[in-house]
C-alpha cells in the first residue's frame, strides 16, 4: 500500500500522499459500513490508534513525511 501512494517514489509519504491514502481508506470503510476485520489482510480494525500508530502520525507531523521503513515498522 505504501508504494501505491508514494507518487514521487522517494520512499517517503508526505502530507499530500498520506491524505490520498487516508481518503481512500475512509471512503472504503464508509461504503462498507463498520467492520471488525479487514478481508484483504486478516487484521482486526481498531477503533482507537495504537501507540505505534500515534508515533507514526507524530513523526509525520514533526518531519513532514513518513519513511517507508517506519511505515513498515510494527
Amino acid at each position: 500500500m505504501f508504494d501505491k501512494y508514494d507518487s514521487n517514489k522517494d520512499e517517503k509519504l508526505d502530507g499530500d500522499e498520506i491524505s490520498s491514502m487516508l481518503l481512500e481508506v475512509f471512503d472504503y470503510f464508509r461504503a462498507e459500513g463498520p467492520i471488525q476485520e479487514s478481508s484483504s489482510v486478516g487484521e482486526t480494525v481498531k477503533s482507537a490508534p495504537s501507540e505505534d500508530e500515534m508515533q507514526k502520525l507524530d513523526r509525520l507531523y514533526k518531519e513532514g513525511y513518513l519513511s517507508k521503513e517506519r511505515y513498515r515498522a510494527p
